[in-house]
């Protein structure tokens, strides 16, 4: 969903921004094991049965950190409480369960929050974490209002590290990844 609404930033249209906003908080809520944490991976329309698919009551690390993003986005656009509310419940799952020693992320975790065989590839790709951890950065130092900066980084990163990134400002030379993506797009790159 966030990923849309990324879409609908740039033309304008509130509409489709609040549809998506809506979905994602029935998403979660669906979606959020409410007897052990974590969002698994796919339950039916009603979030009552899981779908005919090897795993799909497993909570793959992807999965948090793309609801983190799409809550940081839905606060955005809301500054709907239950964007944050949902934002901290959620990271509080990921960070007590998916980090490992040397700074990895195990990839998939059974209902109960036990480490698990991958379901697809044997290695991870680089690419969610990283990149879902470069937009809450970007949303929480420059698109997100300050009055919420240091309560949600704090929560994201724990005590300190909000408060010196809030007190430097968003680094000299940082390049928006949309505008960089799109200078790009109209050179031909």
């Amino acid at each position: 969903m966030w990923f849309l609404i990324s879409i609908f930033e740039e033309s304008g249209d509130r509409k489709p921004i609040n549809q998506c906003c809506d979905l994602i908080r029935r998403h979660l809520e669906l979606g959020w094991d409410g007897e052990f944490g974590g969002i698994r991976l796919a339950l039916d329309v009603e979030g009552r049965e899981s779908v005919c698919w090897p795993k799909a009551d497993c909570k793959p690390w992807w999965v948090q950190v793309e609801a983190l993003v799409a809550t940081a986005y839905a606060y955005l656009h809301t500054s709907s409480q239950w964007c944050l509310d949902w934002h901290e419940k959620i990271r509080g799952y990921a960070f007590s369960h998916y980090p490992q020693p040397a700074g990895e992320w195990t990839q998939w975790l059974d209902r109960y929050g036990k480490k698990v065989e991958s379901a697809a590839l044997p290695v991870k790709d680089p690419f969610h974490l990283p990149r879902g951890l470069m937009y809450l950065v970007d949303h929480f130092d420059s698109r997100i209002p300050n009055n919420h900066l240091h309560r949600c980084l704090n929560k994201l990163t724990g005590p300190g590290v909000g408060n010196s990134i809030a007190v430097d400002g968003p680094k000299k030379g940082r390049r928006n990844h949309r505008r960089v993506h799109d200078k790009e797009s109209k050179k031909g790159i």
